[in-house]
């Protein structure tokens, strides 16, 4: 599965960078010989007009054919017909536009992903204080060696915590710390939802875990609240801009 989704976002971004480089060399006046999704051999292909569209076995990219990309291209009669149509008779920015079109349209496509996702609503780290009734407690990493280590999955949400006859719903970073630190080491049961199951589990609270508070009882555990946030379409055009300027900032430069 993991494979085929691969795939699907490959086909996708290769779909909308060709298509910038496409659609950009047919409006600046350039012949398109070929738009191919994939590399050779062919698998089928439809010619519409002057252009052919292929699609090809190896689905590892794809590729536009502009008239006058190569030195070799020109000697039939049909092509000195349209000399003037040729990629390096046309205008240097026009030649600049249609290069710099496929990065283009992917950023423009990953603005319009994010802006979509926002409004229509996604997982929100929140904190306490502006939190809603509807946020759920996450955990969001378990430490090495302590009783959630292997236990408590990533991603679980917490449901419950019992303890000495006691039992907390609907926790907080805040009150399941001072659960935990209330048990003084008696067991806590946990019992939290993954995968759309419902489990419980047992663990032990370990004073001697943390170093500037060694009389603390913990069972290690990093919980984050999670609530679903919605924007509205000025508020999403501007937080997708946002992230996909960080985006890029974080693939360019590191």
């Amino acid at each position: 599965m993991s494979i085929l989704i691969f795939l699907l976002v490959l086909f996708v971004l290769v779909l909308v960078h060709e298509w910038g480089h496409f659609i950009t060399a047919k409006k600046t006046g350039m012949r398109v010989d070929e738009f191919a999704i994939g590399f050779p051999p062919k698998l089928f292909g439809i010619k519409k007009g002057e252009t052919e569209y292929n699609f090809n076995i190896l689905p590892i990219g794809g590729y536009v054919k502009i008239f006058g990309e190569n030195a070799e291209e020109g000697a039939s009669p049909e092509d000195l017909a349209d000399a003037g149509r040729a990629f390096h008779a046309r205008p240097k920015w026009a030649q600049a536009v249609v290069l710099l079109a496929g990065i283009t349209m992917n950023i423009l496509f990953a603005w319009v992903l994010f802006t979509t996702t926002l409004l229509v609503g996604v997982p929100t780290a929140v904190d306490e204080s502006t939190a809603t009734p509807a946020a759920e407690l996450i955990v969001a990493a378990t430490l090495k060696g302590t009783p959630s280590d292997g236990v408590l999955p990533v991603g679980a949400r917490i449901n419950t915590v019992s303890a000495n006859g006691a039992e907390l719903s609907s926790p907080n970073p805040r009150t399941f710390s001072e659960f935990i630190v209330a048990a003084a080491g008696a067991d806590v049961s946990v019992t939290y939802t993954h995968d759309d199951t419902q489990k419980t589990v047992t663990l032990t609270p370990q004073k001697g875990l943390v170093e500037n508070d060694p009389e603390k009882y913990i069972v290690g555990t990093s919980l984050t609240l999670v609530e679903e946030r919605q924007l509205g379409i000025v508020g999403a055009v501007v937080e997708g801009f946002k992230m996909t300027v960080h985006g890029i900032v974080s693939i360019t430069v590191g």
